[in-house]
């Protein structure tokens, strides 16, 4: 059996003339423990999230947090988790101001933890998206299994192109930080996508 655990606490700031924040800290009460702490239940999240496609792998809405020194969302709210699937995982998305220049920066606390056996090929669990087109994924971020016991790559792409994994091994269950930088510039796929992880 493949699975993997993913928790995130997850920040969207953007940098423009005019600059926008959304924070999402997952402060949503108590979680019961059962199906009814899905992050897209009514009585949760679901005024904020929605699913658009489908339907493994959902998730649910943790009463923790994760903790990084320094970050500003450290440690506040709850946090969301989800188990990997083979496929037809959830997706889910949160609607913002629309962008179309400048950068946009997205920032969220990360641990991955497993059991059995480590996904070996890249499974992404973040992107960003045209809300008008919400099969089209302007910037993903990917997992897989490090190349040691133990450790987790991280993958970055952008629409459709493949994703190289890092080269640096993160550990399990040890919080990071990442940071997530879309830059939109003219022409077509001609935008920028980086992403910088902090241990």
């Amino acid at each position: 059996m493949k699975s993997k655990f993913l928790q995130i606490i997850l920040l969207l700031i953007t940098v423009n003339v005019s600059a926008q924040t959304t924070i999402e800290n997952f402060s949503y009460g108590t979680p019961s423990g059962t199906i009814a702490d899905s992050i897209t239940n009514p009585s949760i999240g679901g005024s904020i999230w929605r699913r658009h496609s489908g339907s493994n792998g959902q998730a649910t809405y943790l009463g923790t947090s994760l903790t990084y020194a320094g970050y500003s969302s450290s440690g506040i709210g709850g946090s969301v988790g989800f188990s990997f699937t083979a496929n037809a995982a959830q997706d889910l998305n949160r609607s913002t101001i629309p962008y179309t220049s400048g950068n946009v920066y997205v920032s969220f606390l990360l641990s991955v933890s497993a059991s059995g056996n480590m996904i070996t090929n890249d499974s992404y669990f973040l992107h960003l998206m045209d809300t008008a087109a919400p099969t089209v994924f302007r910037a993903r971020l990917h997992i897989r299994a490090g190349t040691t016991a133990g450790t987790f790559r991280i993958g970055l792409g952008k629409f459709g192109t493949a994703t190289p994994d890092s080269t640096i091994n993160y550990s399990l269950n040890t919080p990071v930080l990442v940071v997530m930088k879309y830059g939109f510039y003219p022409g077509a796929l001609n935008d920028s996508v980086t992403a910088y992880v902090f241990t």
